[in-house]
C-alpha cells in the first residue's frame, strides 16, 4: 500500500511538472517573447554601423615631389609615386606647427596618413620635415 501511495504521488508531480511546464510556454512566455526582441533593438545601431565604419587607416613615407592646393605626390621606396588627395579635413604640419600646401617644397620629407576611397588614397594628415641633410657630408679636414 505504501508503495502505490508513493507510486499515486511520484505520477502526480510529474503530470503537475509537465502541465506547468505547458502552462508556462503558452501564457508566461507570450509577454517575455516581445523583451527577447527589446534587447536586440539596441543592437540595430550595431547593423548601422559598417555603413557610418571609419575606412582602414594607411601610412606612407617619402620625398615630396610635388605639393598642390589639393593633391600631393611623394616617392617612396622603390622609386613608387604615390598621389594623394588634400582636402579641407587633411592636417598639414612641419615641425609641429600647422602649415599650408604651398608651404611644402620639393624634396621634403612628409609621412602621409590616408584613407582610401572611390579609388583614391585621401591625405587625413601630412607631416613635413626639411629635407635630410645626410647627402652633404662634412669634408675631412687634415
Amino acid at each position: 500500500m505504501v508503495r502505490q501511495v508513493t507510486a499515486w504521488i511520484v505520477a502526480g508531480a510529474f503530470l503537475a511538472s509537465l502541465t506547468g511546464a505547458a502552462l508556462a510556454q503558452t501564457s508566461g512566455a507570450a509577454p517575455a517573447a516581445p523583451a527577447a526582441p527589446a534587447a536586440p533593438a539596441p543592437a540595430a545601431p550595431a547593423t548601422k554601423a559598417p555603413v557610418a565604419k571609419k575606412p582602414a587607416m594607411h601610412s606612407a613615407t617619402g620625398t615630396v615631389k610635388s605639393a598642390a592646393a589639393d593633391s600631393l605626390m611623394l616617392v617612396g621606396k622603390g622609386n613608387k609615386e604615390m598621389s594623394f588627395v588634400l582636402d579641407k579635413d587633411t592636417k598639414l604640419t612641419k615641425a609641429g606647427k600647422a602649415i599650408e600646401a604651398k608651404d611644402i617644397a620639393e624634396k621634403d620629407s612628409a609621412t602621409v596618413s590616408y584613407t582610401e576611397a572611390d579609388g583614391k588614397m585621401v591625405a587625413k594628415t601630412v607631416k613635413v620635415s626639411a629635407p635630410k641633410a645626410s647627402a652633404k657630408k662634412p669634408a675631412p679636414s687634415s
